[in-house]
């Protein structure tokens, strides 16, 4: 003879039938919602310029080289080092930050470097940007008629103009604006200023040699320059705690009168 099933049971039975139904669709539920979640494409690609301007750089390639590094790909599947990398292959990039953001979109944070001086390659006369680190590089604005001093010297003695512009920068004279600084291939120095007057240091033995040298004449500046009566156009400072100089020629008209 077969069990009978009392109405209780029978209504027991089916709750929990029901019950397990509704987890299952539910649990389903779930995992379609997480699936959807975990696997939906990156769509959108944002830029932040954080530190420089947004001139120096082209936007719209920024953001296309990684669209195209993360085409078809879920935001966890991205990988960030590798687009950090790729992005610090710019010259104008100093840091990259990229970030997340569920479900479906990257952010991209950008250091540009910043260009404190202008470089004009003696090797072959081209023009690039300096950094405060002293490192060159090239972006989207032209450094040949900026406003900012600049170098001249060849690639292989970059460092060492830097490092000269650096510590003789300070001690020149406040009533003097430095222009630039060129290194010739034979290391001799020429500070050339806005006035327009240059002074020649000639070859140093190290950049604090060409410190002690320009702040020795930078003292004795206003008094040379009232004792002569006017501005010299060069100063040959070859000799330590020694200067010769060439002053401008003399208007035609006094050049008449003295016959």
């Amino acid at each position: 003879m077969r069990a009978r099933l009392s109405g209780v049971q029978r209504w027991r039975l089916g709750a929990k039938v029901a019950f397990a139904g509704a987890l299952l669709v539910w649990g389903l539920g779930l995992l379609a919602l997480v699936r959807e979640r975990l696997f939906v494409p990156v769509r959108e690609v944002a830029l932040m310029v954080a530190e420089g301007s947004v001139a120096q750089i082209d936007p719209e390639q920024v953001v296309e080289t990684v669209t195209q590094q993360v085409r078809g790909q879920a935001l966890w599947e991205v990988d960030l080092i590798r687009i950090e990398r790729q992005l610090k292959a710019f010259p104008v990039v100093d840091r990259v930050r990229v970030e997340r953001v569920w479900p479906d979109r990257l952010v991209i944070e950008l250091a540009l470097r910043k260009p404190v001086l202008r470089w004009r390659n003696l090797d072959d006369g081209t023009w690039r940007w300096i950094d405060a680190q002293g490192r060159p590089f090239q972006d989207r604005l032209s450094p040949e008629n900026g406003e900012e001093i600049w170098l001249a010297a060849h690639e292989a003695q970059l460092v060492d103009a830097f490092r000269n512009l650096r510590v003789v920068a300070p001690v020149l004279p406040d009533t003097l604006h430095l222009s630039g600084i060129t290194l010739s291939p034979l290391g001799a120095i020429t500070v050339t200023f806005v006035e327009p007057v240059e002074w020649f240091l000639g070859t140093v033995a190290s950049p604090a040699a060409a410190k002690q040298r320009v702040a020795w004449l930078s003292q004795r500046w206003p008094q040379l320059v009232s004792r002569l009566g006017a501005m010299p156009t060069r100063v040959d400072l070859r000799h330590d705690q020694a200067f010769a100089v060439s002053l401008p020629p003399a208007p035609a008209a006094e050049q008449d009168r003295h016959g």
